[in-house]
């Protein structure tokens, strides 16, 4: 009887052992590093966060800041010095599809120098500043194209084709192509000699020359 209660006593300290090791102690450790984790603590730190927030949210609302600009040049054969320029431009944070935008603007002069292969001269250049900020669409009207129609609620150009979008969907070699609403291919076949391939089509076809000018192309 008395051999029975010490494999007892011993098994029943081996099973608290073994639940302290796969329960208890990781835990144990976690408050061990993170002490005093009450709600209170929780709440505590809750408002503490919610005060940080709010100060981060009013240095990132829409709102004039500087901001480094590359100076624009068409002829890629001129150099400006410097070829960067500080403007305020808009910028924050905005609820979608709103976003940060400059409601007035103006040009800004700045005289930079101006090298190419032959010369070095002093030169005058315009970059666009914004002088006022505000929410607003970045897509407006005019970036639609014939084939949709604006939507000022989403801030985007919508397709009006629908009947051509869902016969391009019921073919295996197209694809719709949301953003210009066209119907495109979504392969591309190496062609052989003398034929071209034509996305419209999708598909290669034979070109028709003479006397090594290009005439049109031969479909079958």
């Amino acid at each position: 009887m008395k051999s029975a209660l010490v494999i007892l006593v011993v098994s029943m300290n081996l099973y608290s052992i073994i639940v302290r090791a796969i329960f208890v102690d990781p835990y144990y450790d976690i408050f061990r590093r993170y002490p005093n984790r009450d709600n209170s603590d929780i709440i505590t730190d809750c408002k503490k966060a919610s005060i940080e927030w709010k100060n981060n949210m009013k240095i990132a609302e829409c709102n004039l800041r500087e901001t480094l600009v590359k100076i624009p040049n068409n002829d890629t054969d001129d150099h400006y010095a410097p070829d960067h320029v500080l403007v305020n431009r808009c910028s924050g944070i905005a609820v979608s599809p709103r976003a940060c935008v400059p409601k007035k603007v103006q040009k800004k002069n700045f005289v930079v120098k101006k090298s190419s292969e032959h010369f070095k001269l002093c030169h005058n250049v315009q970059v666009e500043e914004h002088t006022k900020c505000g929410f607003g669409c970045i897509v407006g009207k005019n970036d639609c194209n014939e084939k949709q129609e604006y939507r000022e609620d989403s801030c985007g150009c919508v397709c009006i084709n629908v009947e051509e979008m869902n016969e391009c969907r019921k073919s295996n070699n197209m694809m719709w192509d949301e953003k210009e609403c066209s119907c495109i291919c979504n392969l591309h076949d190496p062609c052989g000699t003398g034929n071209k391939w034509v996305p419209d089509m999708c598909k290669c076809v034979k070109i028709m020359k003479s006397d090594n000018n290009y005439i049109g192309l031969v479909t079958y």
